[in-house]
């Protein structure tokens, strides 16, 4: 996996570089030095851990083929995969985590209803603070501050503010 969103789903890893292999077996995260410290914290124990220096080559070279999430891959992954891979059978997987997120547990329902609350509470704050003359960028700003004293920890994605 190397959508973010599905990594984080599947093992909890936040990192901006990381890709999950999930086999019937095993799952191995790998990620770049930056993150290895904090991926130990985040990933349950059952996880293995590799450093993308060398983890890679470590991994693909046991495995005769390998799911890609071919929306989330660059060309110029897909071709570098072929080229130092050559034998390596690449298949398409996309949506398979996908269908899996849109099912929500308990916990996730949890979660979802704290957000809520949360955006709110932030969005009741955040009129208040709405002045005439304000540009986009400071009102986006002061969006994030009440929202990050209400309880966020940042922007599912970026707001969409005009005057």
């Amino acid at each position: 996996m190397t959508n973010p969103v599905n990594v984080r789903y599947l093992c909890g890893f936040t990192g901006s570089n990381g890709r999950l292999f999930v086999t019937p077996k095993k799952a191995v995260l790998i990620t770049d030095f930056r993150y290895l410290t904090a991926a130990k914290k985040m990933v349950p124990a059952d996880v293995e851990i590799f450093d993308q220096k060398d983890g890679l080559k470590k991994l693909i070279g046991k495995l005769k083929n390998i799911g890609i999430e071919e929306q989330h891959i660059t060309y110029a992954a897909f071709l570098s995969f072929k080229k130092h891979y050559p034998k390596l059978i690449l298949k398409p997987i996309s949506g398979i985590v996908e269908d899996m997120r849109m099912i929500k547990d308990e916990d996730e329902m949890k979660i979802i209803r704290k957000a809520v609350k949360i955006a709110n509470a932030a969005f009741e704050k955040f009129v208040k603070t709405i002045k005439a003359g304000q540009s986009e960028s400071d009102m986006e700003w002061n969006l994030l501050n009440v929202s990050r004293e209400c309880g966020a920890d940042g922007f599912s994605f970026p707001p969409i503010i005009m005057q």
